[in-house]
């Protein structure tokens, strides 16, 4: 009896000493939802390096490719929540039911945003296939015969296909989606002049631009991009002033300690405010994007006002 007392005594003790060590006490995993050497793939593995040294322990990156992104997050949704498994996610997260998804977690429940990391300017390009050269002359183009002009996307309810939605809601024109999966099958379509137009990364589209391959109609922002300045925005170009831009943020588990998420966001935002973060990704065509827990969670709901309308005009699917 005494044995076992002792002994009790003795795991209860560790017990206590592993529960004070101070957080983290073990490598954390950061959960990317796509295959390595792609734009959430980058920003992951740039934001990994940095933190993991603010935090004293690895950050490990897990990539978890499947069903856009759902295989991965339905995952993370149901991991343990105690600040180890973080996951990447997009500001599209939200509107997957918006677009008829049905997905095995609540995306407004289940996941928790710690911080925003980045966004990616997107530009409308048009190919030599494409019936003008400047936006005005497109858009007189595309009312005068409606549904003539396709448009290409990396799959259905992806942000160029909801930047598109935007764009047509906005000017009132009717375009016929051309669905891929990924974006290099849709830029080498465009470059191949199979299809007329679509929104593309700013940074994957300005080598097509500069060497004339491709044609810019304007940037999907409310200013110019610091990545490329001297290209006007498409309201500038004579079109509707509206931002698609997506951007990324790191997630975890509902449920993860409240001091947890503090800390996770505060060691984000340090890294971002260092400029040699902040000049790497512009050279990689993504621009900082630091807005902590509260401030992201916001910027999630407000993506949810601002793409409702075209989503359920322009009957936004995911199939």
């Amino acid at each position: 009896m005494l044995r076992r007392i002792v002994f009790l005594a003795a795991a209860c003790t560790l017990s206590a000493i592993a529960f004070a060590q101070p957080y983290p006490a073990k490598p954390l995993h950061l959960v990317v939802p796509f295959p390595p050497g792609g734009g959430t793939d980058l920003v992951a593995r740039n934001i990994s390096r940095d933190l993991a040294a603010a935090l004293g322990q690895p950050v490990i990156v897990e990539n978890r490719p499947g069903g856009g992104g759902l295989v991965a997050w339905t995952e993370t949704a149901k991991a343990v929540a105690d600040g180890y498994t973080m996951v990447m996610i997009a500001n599209n997260l939200r509107l997957y039911p918006l677009m008829g998804s049905k997905l095995n977690f609540d995306p407004d429940r289940d996941l928790v945003p710690v911080a925003a990391i980045a966004s990616v300017p997107m530009v409308l390009v048009g190919s030599h296939k494409a019936p003008a050269g400047d936006l005005r002359a497109l858009l007189a183009a595309a009312r005068s015969a409606p549904g003539t002009i396709n448009y290409a996307t990396p799959g259905y309810g992806s942000p160029h296909h909801l930047a598109t939605a935007l764009f047509a809601t906005e000017t009132h024109v009717a375009l016929t989606h051309v669905p891929y999966k990924g974006t290099a099958p849709v830029l080498n379509d465009l470059l191949a002049d199979q299809v007329e137009i679509a929104f593309l990364g700013l940074s994957a589209a300005i080598p097509h631009i500069k060497s004339g391959k491709l044609r810019p109609y304007g940037v999907a922002a409310l200013k110019r991009s610091a990545i490329a300045p001297d290209m006007p925005t498409i309201g500038e170009n004579g079109g509707p002033v509206f931002d698609a831009s997506y951007w990324y943020a790191i997630a975890v588990p509902a449920g993860t300690p409240g001091a947890v998420v503090e800390r996770l966001s505060a060691e984000v935002l340090k890294v971002l405010a260092r400029p040699a973060t902040q000049e790497a990704f512009l050279k990689q065509g993504f621009e900082p994007m630091p807005a902590g827990a509260a401030e992201a969670a916001k910027l999630l709901a407000d993506e949810v006002t601002k793409w409702k309308r075209p989503i359920l005009e322009a009957k936004v699917r995911v199939e």
